[in-house]
């Protein structure tokens, strides 16, 4: 029997045992919530095809410690890897356009983010993320929204690409241990910069 119950290319279910596991080819939507509070789940492979990722897809996957997401993917939506705090390092696909609140909210041990250069807008994809040290913004993302990176607490230099024209020092509330932000020589900064952070023009 199969452990994944799949209707029109939609992923609806998975009743497996966990551990590494890999979708199979043909889906191209994960349904919202198909592996919530899986906590038996250690990795996923996304198969080339898949299209979208449901809203709270892998909420409380507390031990899923991998992600591999293919190009071709477009939509992350709201919450869909929140809360998976295993998980250590995430790539999103040039292809991802949608990029939705609190996406990768509360993954307190994620240290690596590439965020690929489909995206325009961020708006607190990385709430609380407390083992975050860089983020690197592509030129791409036109809109960072006030407290994008709030709770980021071990958060220490953010290079911010040139397509924000205006930065809102809020975008950063809640992170204390930020010592530098590197922008473009024509962004225009809002808001009281902390005295232990500095900012770079480039």
């Amino acid at each position: 029997m199969s452990d994944f119950v799949i209707e029109n290319g939609v992923l609806k279910d998975y009743t497996g045992a966990g551990g590494n596991i890999v979708l199979p080819s043909g889906i191209t939507q994960i349904w919202q919530g198909v592996f919530h509070h899986k906590r038996n789940i250690t990795g996923v492979t996304i198969p080339r095809g898949v299209k979208s990722i449901g809203a709270a897809a892998f909420l409380e996957c507390r031990n899923l410690k991998g992600v591999a997401l293919p190009e071709g993917l477009l939509k992350i939506e709201k919450g869909a890897f929140a809360c998976c705090a295993s998980l250590q390092s995430i790539f999103i696909p040039d292809s991802v356009t949608e990029l939705q609140s609190d996406a990768f909210g509360q993954c307190t041990a994620l240290k690596s983010v590439r965020i690929g250069r489909g995206v325009t807008s961020l708006n607190g994809v990385f709430l609380n993320c407390t083992a975050l040290e860089t983020i690197e913004i592509p030129d791409t993302v036109t809109n960072l929204w006030w407290y994008a990176f709030d709770g980021c607490t071990a958060l220490k230099s953010a290079r911010i690409g040139r397509g924000v024209k205006e930065l809102d020092i809020d975008v950063f509330k809640g992170c204390p241990s930020l010592r530098e932000i590197t922008v473009s020589a024509g962004c225009k900064v809002v808001g009281e910069v902390p005295a232990n952070c500095r900012i770079i023009r480039k």
